[in-house]
């Protein structure tokens, strides 16, 4: 998961990983067995804060995240990475990797995840709640649409973001 993202990118079954990456470990997608699977056709790059890349086509197809299922949602099958695994970005849709290293505009911007989830009525509202746990765990949680009112005290206060 990654907040400072906002595509939801897939190792493909036949990537070639960068130089001493593991790009495969956590999984991987075949198109070709996903009955729902649509290839859009058009170049999919990314370029993170930290010089890894990642680069393949955006698809379409049917997701499922612990039970729920979205239909039609957009993803990049990535056939060349130098990232470790496969990432759902749910940060803002204003910051979709839909331009190619030139700057040309490869496809339109898109519902990512989040929205996706708000639009076929999957949750109330366009919003998650993390919880990492602590420094040390290897594991957290999140929730689409709501808050797990047992991980905080307190009152929650809204705010603007811009």
């Amino acid at each position: 998961i990654d907040t400072g993202s906002s595509d939801f990118w897939v190792v493909d079954s036949n990537a070639q990983c960068g130089k001493g990456v593991d790009c495969k470990s956590s999984g991987t997608f075949t198109p070709s067995s996903s009955s729902s699977y649509k290839n859009l056709g058009a170049a999919f790059t990314i370029r993170y804060g930290d010089g890894s890349t990642s680069q393949g086509t955006w698809g379409k197809d049917t997701v499922t995240i612990n039970g729920v299922s979205i239909t039609g949602q957009q993803i990049a099958d990535v056939t060349q990475t130098s990232v470790d695994q496969g990432i759902l970005g749910i940060g803002y849709t204003s910051n979709e990797a839909v331009y190619d290293t030139s700057g040309r505009q490869t496809t339109p911007n898109y519902d990512n995840v989040p929205v996706t989830l708000k639009k076929q009525g999957k949750i109330r509202t366009n919003a998650y709640s993390l919880y990492l746990n602590s420094p040390s765990a290897e594991t957290g949680t999140i929730i689409f649409g709501g808050v797990d009112n047992a991980k905080y005290s307190g009152k929650l206060v809204a705010e603007q973001v811009t």
